[in-house]
């Protein structure tokens, strides 16, 4: 079952007829126009359901004009609403050029073959391994797969490392993915720890990002746009080691998607502007699943200190009026320093700086005046 509640079957029959030719719907965007089945719109939507009864362009013409909108946010919105699903070519329609040195090219394989971003499999036991091109810098990669189920390492291996049965006994540092759930990690000299702190279960086209960084000789990871994680190992990950994105597989006919993690992240102009016309169309259930992505998103950048990030979506949220991510927006600022800083110093949006006068004084006035009793 897919995370929807549909059999893999239904959403497979779904994303065909999404891809198909013989819409009889289009929508004139800002750079373009995308199209779709009448019958899908009106049933995910009563407000479309509405529109195409009424006696109006959009039912005798079968034109819908959305000035404001992409082609990647309605491409994007069209296939949450066919399949439940997203794919990253939607986003970015280049992805093969796009992709960042240490994922793009394969550095070493046994028993594997690659159409890249996409790796398959061929070897018995633990013999499918493979090594991608690496930098002296950090290392950010993700991982998807439309099956989760089987045995999988996915972590860094030193350069020099030589492919063979099992590597992640022996060289490397990984987090391991068994039946369906990222459970555990394994370090070079055999010990295990925990890759996240407690077992995650991964649905069809779940996103494992792997991240290492070198100052700290941490690896992290995090399960579908999630916070990071560190792995808690029994080895220190070594000072001055050539690290290489690397993944073992046990058995053949396995086939993965490696690219790096930016591409699986839906960029935020994209991502609330799905959430925009999911609220303007009533579109529960993709409603749904962009405020609880957008309060993610609220929490990593209240994490990682970014003020930019979790500006541009509290913006979002008020212009579209989006009341829990709003809601969570407020939550993650009370613990928000650099973000408390800002608007002290008077240097936030002014919407922005408005919602935050919900948990914070107003800004302090230089200039003398009498106060509202």
């Amino acid at each position: 079952m897919d995370p929807t509640g549909h059999s893999l079957d239904v959403v497979s029959t779904y994303e065909r007829i999404f891809m198909g030719d013989d819409k009889d719907v289009t929508f004139k965007l800002a750079d373009g126009e995308e199209r779709a089945h009448r019958l899908i719109l009106k049933s995910a939507s009563d407000v479309f359901a509405s529109m195409f009864q009424q006696d109006m362009r959009e039912k005798s013409q079968g034109l819908v004009e959305l000035p404001d909108t992409t082609k990647a946010a309605m491409r994007v919105f069209l296939r949450l609403i066919y399949t439940g699903h997203v794919d990253s070519s939607d986003w970015l329609p280049g992805q093969d050029d796009a992709a960042a040195p240490e994922v793009s090219k394969v550095l070493r394989l046994s028993h594997m073959t690659h159409n890249l971003p996409r790796i398959t499999s061929e070897g018995s036991g633990w013999s499918s391994a493979i090594l991608f091109q690496c930098t002296n810098n950090d290392i950010e990669f993700s991982v998807r797969a439309a099956d989760w189920s089987g045995a999988i390492m996915i972590g860094i291996a030193p350069k020099d490392t030589q492919l063979g049965s099992a590597i992640y006994t022996s060289s490397g540092f990984y987090g391991y993915v068994d039946a369906g759930a990222l459970k555990s990690c394994y370090a070079q000299d055999g010990t295990a720890g925990n890759a996240l702190s407690s077992p995650v279960t991964l649905q069809p086209n779940s996103v494992i990002t792997v991240k290492l960084n070198r100052s700290s000789s941490s690896l992290s990871f995090s399960v579908d746009g999630g916070l990071f994680q560190d792995a808690s190992f029994s080895t220190t990950i070594p000072n001055g080691v050539e690290y290489c994105p690397a993944i073992n597989i046990y058995g053949p006919g396995k086939t993965l998607e490696v690219l790096p993690a930016a591409t699986f992240s839906c960029p935020l102009e994209v991502l609330l502007s799905v959430a925009a016309l999911a609220k303007k169309y009533m579109v529960k259930p993709v409603v749904s699943e962009t405020t609880q992505v957008l309060k993610t998103r609220l929490a990593q950048a209240t994490a990682s200190q970014s003020v930019e990030d979790f500006q541009q979506i509290v913006a979002g949220a008020i212009a579209f009026d989006m009341g829990p991510v709003r809601m969570a927006a407020l939550d993650c600022a009370k613990t928000f320093h650099a973000l408390r800083a800002g608007y002290e110093a008077g240097k936030l949006m002014p919407d922005v700086a408005y919602e935050l006068e919900a948990i914070w004084p107003g800004p302090a006035s230089s200039r003398p005046r009498s106060r509202l009793a």
